[in-house]
């Protein structure tokens, strides 16, 4: 059977077409196997009917009491699919009918069981592995373009071309499929203006052949995940003597081809710096391109197991193509959790198709990947065994020496004079600050509102010739920050006690604040004082998630003292 003008010129009418998930897939309950029957034309006329993406139309039901009901509309499916393909094996359908799928793992099984004893199972990955067939996809799209190099089905550089497809696609560990090739031909032609084969030796050009293949294959996900991670801070910026190992271990993978050092899990409670560590390295590796997703984006509403299964290999494909590349799981655990006894659940699917992506018969080359979790206990196990991925411990737990250079990187760079010494801060900051990002955030929120006084300082000139009412307004809003202002540059305990009692004095005490700060002429001269750090402190502690810790601290920290106190503590929990 060549083609269907073959048929035409026999006086035999063919009825051929295509038939898609929206010919068949419908809310109304019973619905689908009616449709997708009608798609398939009357039994009495010769037909060819082609399914595309036929795991939507034979995929396996989960249906159960009370499940849902998408769950019994595909039950429909799979038993209209099942009658119709009897009539076909018996002759009651003159009917040829082609599946194509990349998922036949979710075949029902009585399906899968008739194409393979009446019909036939062909992997069309194998057929391009064929260097005569690549010649001919090569061919095919190089003809399609204008290009000063002219080839012939007969050229010998076609060869050349195939053999050094074969090659670039298995540095990168990416299966050839005619999709990728001529998307790669095309976007060299783009770049290049033509087609040469020694063009192929040229890494940086395939490298970026390879960025706009992805790009047009997977235009909306690549947007997505690509090269979205943050990068604006140093590796300086990270204290502690992991990242040293981290960065051995990313190396090892990019640099010198060492297979045992596929990724990484860092485990550690949240703020402990997981995220961060990676957002540094990155930021001194320019030309390693990084992929942030998490379990739950990867996720498709219409199909949440089998759907994030397939974005997960969408985004290694993407990974394989721009490599060097670093790929971010937030959310580890849910990514790759213990699989169950029986392999039963949903969410065994997911973990077994990330571990085959990991040491499957393809090994990964230049992409290393990343998760985070703080439950390790419920990863599954085999992801963490011997050349698949190792487990970094960032406790969160910090020596004084490194609190002291988290503390002194983040002063190092405003232009506020500091009033008070380093032992201040920790000290301050002591109940409230456990983990790096606890330290951060409670410098920053100081520096905050040192930043924001001296702002409301220079409003508070430019009020000189302002009414009264305007005065009045500006304080009214502004009350508390003005307060901070007169803290910092010490002013009279009096004035602020005049403004405090009533705001109506603001205005009359108007050039008395002036005077105050009027030695203040620039960010320099505007210093950050202890009021800060305790302004910082309060407005921290005042937050719900911070109160209960602080308070639950504080508590323990008394019935543990040698003094006797009178409390309780209520917890909540299963008995035992």
């Amino acid at each position: 059977m060549n083609n269907l003008t073959s048929f035409e010129e026999q006086g035999i009418e063919v009825d051929a077409s295509i038939i898609t998930p929206n010919d068949y897939q419908t809310a109304l309950s019973g619905e689908p196997g009616n449709y997708f029957k009608r798609a398939m034309g009357h039994p009495k006329v010769t037909s060819i009917r082609h399914v595309e993406e036929a795991h939507s139309a034979f995929g396996k039901s989960e249906s159960s009491p009370g499940s849902g009901g998408a769950e019994k509309q595909q039950r429909t499916l799979i038993d209209t699919t099942n009658i119709l393909l009897d009539e076909i094996i018996d002759g009651r359908r003159d009917c040829f009918l082609i599946a194509t799928t990349d998922q036949a793992h979710r075949f029902d099984s009585a399906i899968y069981r008739r194409f393979v004893e009446k019909g036939a199972i062909i992997d069309i990955s194998k057929f391009w592995m064929n260097k005569e067939n690549l010649k001919k996809i090569i061919f095919l799209e190089i003809k399609r373009h204008q290009i000063p190099t002219q080839y012939t089905p007969e050229s010998e550089e076609l060869d050349l071309a195939a053999e050094r497809i074969y090659t670039v696609f298995k540095e990168r560990s990416l299966k050839i499929s005619p999709a990728y090739v001529r998307k790669l031909i095309e976007s060299v032609i783009n770049i290049r203006g033509d087609f040469i084969v020694k063009f192929l030796d040229n890494s940086v050009l395939v490298r970026s052949a390879f960025q706009l293949v992805a790009k047009n294959v997977y235009g909306e996900l690549y947007s997505k995940v690509v090269d979205r991670m943050d990068r604006n801070v140093s590796w300086d910026e990270y204290v502690g003597d992991i990242k040293d190992k981290f960065s051995e271990m990313a190396n090892n993978c990019f640099n010198y081809g060492v297979s045992e050092d596929k990724g990484v899990v860092l485990t550690g409670p949240p703020g402990s710096g997981k995220t961060f560590l990676v957002r540094t390295w990155l930021s001194s590796n320019l030309k390693v391109h990084d992929i942030a997703t998490s379990p739950s984006a990867l996720q498709d509403p219409s199909s949440p197991v089998h759907g994030a299964v397939s974005n997960l290999e969408k985004v290694y494909d993407i990974a394989k193509m721009v490599a060097p590349t670093i790929i971010f799981f937030d959310e580890g655990d849910a990514l790759a959790p213990k699989r169950s006894g029986t392999g039963g659940q949903p969410s065994d699917v997911l973990t077994n198709k990330f571990l085959n992506i990991i040491d499957g018969e393809i090994p990964l080359n230049k992409v290393f990947t990343v998760l985070t979790t703080n439950r390790l206990d419920i990863l599954d196990p085999a992801l963490i065994r011997s050349k698949r991925l190792k487990a970094l411990e960032i406790s969160g737990h910090m020596r004084q020496k490194d609190i002291f250079d988290i503390i002194k990187k983040q002063f190092d760079v405003i232009p506020h004079k500091r009033e008070f010494e380093m032992e201040k801060i920790i000290e301050t900051a002591q109940g409230i600050c456990n983990t790096p990002a606890d330290y951060s955030s409670f410098t920053e929120k100081a520096i905050a509102l040192c930043s924001t006084e001296y702002k409301v300082l220079q409003k508070l000139r430019d009020l000189e010739k302002s009414t009264r009412q305007e005065k009045f307004d500006f304080v009214k809003l502004n009350f508390k920050t003005i307060l901070g202002v007169l803290d910092a540059v010490k002013a009279p305990p009096l004035l602020k006690s005049n403004i405090k009692n009533d705001l109506q004095n603001f205005v009359t005490h108007y050039d008395q604040i002036l005077k105050a700060v009027s030695h203040v002429s620039s960010e320099e001269s505007y210093p950050l004082v202890e009021n800060h750090l305790e302004s910082a402190r309060r407005e921290i502690s005042s937050s719900p998630v911070r109160k209960g810790s602080i308070q639950l601290n504080e508590f323990l920290e008394t019935e543990l003292s040698k003094e006797p106190q009178v409390g309780f503590i209520i917890g909540v929990g299963p008995t035992t």
